[in-house]
């Protein structure tokens, strides 16, 4: 429960933009290989509307999370169609 709630906070939107995925992304994959978890995963849940000036950084981290042993579940709630093909082309 704690790196959820850590998750949570890192991706919370700050006053001046939007959602931070990329740091919610980079926690949890940063968790599960520190603590060496095998055969584990992140589900995303989200509308994916990061803010505009972390899509990417977003980019890149779920580039490295592709890379990793890690497999990412996306689930979109209520997603419009510029974020849906943002994830879709990663």
């Amino acid at each position: 429960m704690r790196v959820v709630s850590a998750a949570v906070r890192a991706a919370s939107p700050s006053r001046t933009a939007g959602t931070r995925i990329s740091a919610a992304l980079a926690l949890a994959k940063d968790t599960l290989e520190r603590d060496k978890v095998e055969d584990g995963f992140i589900v995303l849940v989200s509308d994916l509307e990061t803010a505009p000036d972390d899509v990417q950084a977003t980019t890149q981290v779920v580039q490295d999370i592709q890379r990793s042993s890690i497999d990412l579940r996306v689930v979109p709630l209520s997603a419009g169609s510029d974020s849906l093909r943002l994830f879709q082309g990663l």
